[in-house]
């Protein structure tokens, strides 16, 4: 089985969405638009060209501790943080 179809599997069987980001857009205001939570959890950025879609990254938010609790941010405030000093 690839990677992708186990992806795909655990999508289906977890909280998940889905949100588009096209060239020249703002990711701060599609995360806002698409109501994108700040829960903890893995995300994956796809390519999608000429019809074909892979898998170019792969992220989680949140640290979980050894007492069961996170620390740090959640997937909404993880995407849209400052990278090298710029804005998303």
């Amino acid at each position: 089985m690839r990677i992708q179809d186990l992806i795909e599997e655990y999508i289906k069987s977890n909280q998940s969405g889905i949100f588009e980001l096209k060239k020249d857009e703002i990711i701060n205001d599609i995360i806002k638009e698409n109501k994108v939570p700040n829960s903890y959890g893995i995300y994956i950025i796809y390519s999608i060209k000429n019809l074909s879609k892979n898998i170019i990254y792969i992220g989680k938010s949140g640290t979980m501790r050894n007492d069961g609790t996170f620390r740090n941010q959640g997937i909404a405030e993880r995407l849209t943080k400052k990278q090298d000093g710029i804005l998303r």
